[in-house]
């Protein structure tokens, strides 16, 4: 599956300049903080591949980049307040993780109960028919 890609030779100027004043001065060292190699970051800034979703994502979410600086060149490189608004969506989002998890936990916990049941009475019936065949095989005997 391809990933998806943002590309133009402005937006790849401006991903240049945005890497350099906050990721890092090198391409090299920019690729391994981004989980790329330093040729895909070459690619990126010379417009000759356009940028990974991925790669906007953590741009965005580590480094406050303001998407619409980068495709549009409007507004300030960063985005203080997106960041924010972002952060309070994923506190609420793991709120709403941490409740699924409960329910999953307790319905586990349900299900571990009934599953001991079900190995209790079936001990119980094999003991029984364990006791059968011992009393028939001392009758045969």
């Amino acid at each position: 599956m391809r990933t998806p890609q943002v590309n133009s030779e402005a937006i790849a100027n401006r991903f240049a300049q945005f890497r350099k004043q906050f990721i890092a001065k090198s391409q090299d060292e920019a690729g391994k903080i981004l989980g790329v190699s330093q040729p895909t970051i070459y690619r990126f800034e010379a417009a000759k591949a356009g940028i990974t979703v991925e790669v906007i994502r953590i741009l965005i979410k580590s480094y406050h980049l303001n998407i619409d600086w980068l495709t549009e060149g409007k507004g300030q490189m960063q985005d203080k307040e997106e960041t924010k608004s972002t952060l309070v969506t994923d506190v609420n989002q793991i709120k709403v993780d941490i409740e699924s998890h409960e329910c999953k936990i307790k319905i586990m916990q349900k299900n571990i109960t009934s599953i001991g049941k079900q190995v209790d009475s079936i001990q119980i019936r094999q003991n029984e028919r364990l006791e059968a065949l011992e009393q028939r095989l001392r009758e045969l005997v």
